[in-house]
């Protein structure tokens, strides 16, 4: 293996990784944005049944 398929089988190894910790980034800050929206609905539907005693 001459030095460019080298750097070229690197290069590429370290942007799966990169694409991987990507998408393991996007589905954290995807479930932390969707955690607030169920507790708050969560806590809106505990409040609309408590008024409607």
């Amino acid at each position: 293996m001459d030095r460019f398929h080298f750097y070229k089988l690197i290069n590429d190894v370290v942007q799966e990784l990169r694409i991987q910790y990507r998408w393991e980034a996007l589905k954290k800050e995807n479930k932390a944005s969707i955690l607030p929206k169920e507790l708050h609905f969560q806590v809106s539907i505990v409040h609309d049944n408590a008024s409607c005693n």
